[in-house]
């Protein structure tokens, strides 16, 4: 699992670099680890769990508060005070298939956590954020 869980979160920190360019990894990490968090809570375990969400009407409003919490954690980790910049990556990352998939997973393994409690598990979670969440349970 642990394996499973540092590639996909490689996968979907890269993708954050990649489009803002932030300079530090961890950081990329931590927010990769906390939109997986976001991800589980909502449900949102495989890719079609995603694609619901995006199929959305970009004025619905379950689909900007998905995208707003999305940015809010890219603003966080970057602290890019760009707010329209925060937005458009979020939605890059969102019509990005390989960083759904990679977050999904992320989410996926962070749900059976919750609800098996493998301290083992917990060994490969980086943020102590999301390591506090998660021990609540």
């Amino acid at each position: 699992m642990n394996t499973d869980l540092y590639d996909a979160s490689k996968v979907a920190s890269y993708f954050i670099w990649d489009i803002t360019r932030h300079a530090c990894a961890l950081d990329h990490w931590y927010c990769a680890e906390d939109i997986a968090c976001y991800f589980e809570v909502l449900g949102i375990r495989n890719l079609d769990d995603a694609l619901s969400f995006l199929k959305k009407d970009k004025d619905d409003v379950e689909y900007v508060d998905f995208l707003r919490n999305i940015s809010y954690r890219i603003f966080l980790y970057t602290r890019n005070d760009d707010s329209l910049f925060n937005w458009y990556a979020a939605e890059k990352l969102t019509h990005t298939t390989e960083w759904l998939i990679a977050v999904s997973k992320i989410a996926e393994i962070f749900h059976r956590l919750r609800f098996v409690n493998n301290a083992d598990g917990e060994i490969g979670i980086q943020s102590e954020l999301i390591r506090r969440f998660y021990r609540r349970f």
